[in-house]
């Protein structure tokens, strides 16, 4: 069926007639373990009440101020990972990252664009001290076009994610190091407001009135990184499922290639058993085996389909 006009006016006319279908038990038991695990990661959380303050902390109030007229643009770094794996986003295009590509000082740049077109939003930008130094001076853009954002700085006075890699690989730092900077005095400079948060209990109000303020506002947070090596390793083992999977998934793909050429030559000369019915029963063998693989590491305590009991025995 082909479908000619505008696009968007064809999605809005489509979206209505579909229907989401009833979860299955297994999904559903899934999504109810995602929601307990996220019950008692904002319970850990909220317990870290240090000095400087631990990134899940602050993760867990910025949960709170994720409402529907908020808009996240993050920068790359140490504290990208702590967003990425904890904080949760439910509104498609509300939280703005490059991911991967190590594009350090994109954040505020982004907020500037964001503030232009969701003038009646809350826009949230977030940066590590290094990431904004990279692009600091767009400062002096935000305040000429009155953008109403705020930006946030978790301030360690390091490249910190270049320092975590050098001490996991070479059990030491070289060149990674920050001058002291003082952002308050910075935003001042250029005609922003800037504010600190010096304790976790601070967090909540601090940003009350940074998004009450008119104009740029920058915010200033001291956190504690020593948990990242730890952080680090679970990420490079999800790094690791993740490539196997897929280089399973790869091999799959071509044994069941494989498996067709076969099949229809066996069906062009005429021939339905034997040899044939045995490869494809192993193909249909390897399914099970990838995705048990795959759940099992993934989602421990879902139990196997009815598929891959009878695979496994």
């Amino acid at each position: 069926m082909e479908l000619i006009g505008d696009i968007e006016e064809t999605l809005d006319a489509l979206s209505p007639l579909l229907h989401r279908p009833r979860l299955d038990s297994r999904s559903a038991e899934l999504l109810q373990r995602i929601a307990e695990d996220r019950e008692q990661l904002m319970a850990l959380a909220a317990s870290k009440s240090g000095n400087p303050i631990h990134p899940l902390r602050l993760v867990s109030e910025l949960q709170k101020l994720i409402s529907s007229d908020v808009t996240i643009c993050s920068d790359m770094g140490s504290f990208s990972i702590y967003l990425c794996r904890y904080l949760f986003s439910f509104r498609a295009r509300q939280f703005l990252i490059t991911n991967g590509q190590q594009t350090l000082g994109v954040a505020l740049p982004w907020a500037i664009a964001a503030s232009i077109v969701r003038p009646h939003e809350k826009v949230l930008s977030i940066s590590g001290d290094g990431g904004f130094l990279f692009s600091a001076a767009e400062l002096e853009t935000a305040v000429r076009l009155n953008s109403h954002l705020v930006h946030m700085i978790w301030v360690d006075g390091h490249y910190d994610m270049v320092a975590t890699q050098e001490r996991i690989k070479y059990g030491r730092t070289s060149a990674v190091g920050l001058g002291r900077v003082d952002y308050m005095k910075y935003a001042q400079a250029f005609g922003a407001t800037g504010l600190q948060i010096r304790a976790a209990d601070e967090i909540a109000p601090t940003f009350k009135k940074a998004f009450d303020t008119p104009g740029p506002v920058l915010v200033e947070v001291h956190v504690d990184y020593r948990d990242n090596a730890k952080l680090f390793e679970q990420v490079h083992e999800l790094s690791d499922h993740s490539s196997t999977c897929s280089l399973m998934l790869a091999q799959w793909y071509q044994r069941r290639s494989d498996v067709s050429v076969l099949q229809d030559a066996g069906r062009n000369a005429g021939v339905t058993q034997g040899p044939l019915s045995f490869i494809e029963d192993e193909a249909e063998h390897e399914v099970c085996v990838f995705d048990r693989r795959a759940s099992s590491a993934s989602y421990p305590g879902v139990p196997p389909r009815h598929s891959d009991r009878q695979s496994s025995s």
